[in-house]
């Protein structure tokens, strides 16, 4: 039992590296999000004027954008698994996890920023939970269909959204509110324009989530992570497997890209490379984690992430918006690397700070107080 309860918690720490590794891309894909309209479609990062700015984007677009949303929708599923195994079967604790995720994912939603995903997971989770007991085969091939679904299904819609420029009164408003607006305008567009177009989104991202969800939960299912722990030449097999897939992606994305090529294939080509750079990123902080590496400061972001993704969209959308620090449309693209960069080292001092005195990060304190109607220590 001893044993048992040290590789769990092996487990869990290895989780939180690479979960504290995710929480940047995210911050710095989330202040390219802020710093756009809803309605004014894709861009191509090629569309730049300024070279660095070019570059910049370049660097976000290939290297970022949804990679790190993917690696958090599997280590959602893959925590989801170790809870109701460490809980003795705990639906109903979990149920209760889910709806107050759920509630702080609205609030989020409403008055910070429409880019929330909380809300997204809490549905998404619900829908995994109902579905858990099914074998690890079915789900296996349910989690691939969802995906190759999804990935036609983006490729698709960001093909179309990509030929589509809004020059409309639409835009000009939205400009002039994120830039002028106080904040209850701002909150009034987001509830009139914004939140149905979250509306209509939701199924094309549920599809993409709930099959993420099933691959992390299959992780722990297939003992993936103990086996990758127990077999070095495993682990670089697959590190290995995932560079060379994410390379040829990029090269060939790259290609397609800057030739203005087909819109649906070029999107298709960068859904395999979301998926593939996701692993890479992950199986590169697992193999650091089983080498002996010290990643305490990252352990300590993925234990508080709920905290800090809370903090990183309330600290960026009051720099930008006009109710704010104002600087909508007025810093360069390029100033999101150096100032995500900035955002994530105070993050993680603070973290580090708080977590010296304290067991777990205050919003995942009040989320456990409620979730189990008591005080309790974190495990």
């Amino acid at each position: 039992m001893q044993a048992n309860k040290t590789l769990e918690n092996k487990r869990l720490s290895e989780l939180d590296a690479v979960r504290g590794f995710a929480l940047f891309g995210v911050l710095l894909v989330n202040l390219t999000m802020v710093v756009s309209v809803m309605s004014g479609g894709i861009v191509s990062p090629f569309s730049h004027d300024d070279l660095l700015n070019r570059f910049s984007a370049l660097l976000i677009n290939v290297f970022a954008e949804g990679k790190f949303y993917t690696l958090f929708a599997i280590l959602f599923g893959a925590s989801f698994k170790l809870f109701i195994d460490q809980k003795n079967n705990g639906t109903s604790l979990f149920k209760r996890r889910l709806l107050v995720l759920f509630i702080i994912g609205i609030a989020h939603l409403i008055f910070v920023w429409y880019g929330d995903i909380l809300h997204v997971y809490a549905v998404t989770g619900a829908v995994l939970l109902a579905n858990h007991r099914q074998t690890k085969e079915r789900k296996l091939k349910v989690a691939i269909a969802l995906f190759i679904f999804s990935t036609l299904l983006f490729a698709w819609a960001n093909s179309v959204s990509q030929t589509y420029t809004d020059t409309s009164a639409t835009t000009n408003a939205a400009l002039a509110v994120f830039t002028q607006g106080t904040y209850f305008e701002v909150l009034e567009y987001r509830m009139k324009l914004e939140l149905p177009n979250l509306v209509f989104n939701l199924p094309f991202v549920f599809t993409r989530i709930y099959g993420l969800f099933i691959f992390g939960s299959l992780l722990i299912e297939y003992e993936v992570l103990q086996k990758l722990r127990n077999q070095v030449d495993l682990q670089v097999k697959f590190w290995q497997y995932a560079l060379a897939t994410s390379a040829v992606l990029a090269s060939i994305k790259l290609v397609l890209e800057s030739n203005a090529a087909s819109p649906f294939l070029t999107h298709f080509i960068s859904e395999w490379l979301t998926l593939s750079l996701a692993l890479f990123y992950g199986l590169s902080i697992l193999r650091l984690h089983y080498g002996g590496f010290q990643m305490k400061w990252l352990q300590s972001m993925g234990r508080m992430a709920l905290t800090h993704y809370l903090f990183q969209t309330v600290c960026f959308t009051t720099l930008y918006y006009g109710y704010g620090g104002g600087f909508y449309e007025t810093l360069p693209f390029y100033a999101t690397i150096p100032l995500a960069i900035s955002i994530y080292a105070i993050q993680g001092t603070l973290g580090s700070f708080w977590l010296k005195r304290f067991k777990q990060g205050p919003v995942e304190y009040v989320w456990r107080i409620i979730t189990y109607g008591k005080s309790r220590k974190a495990a």
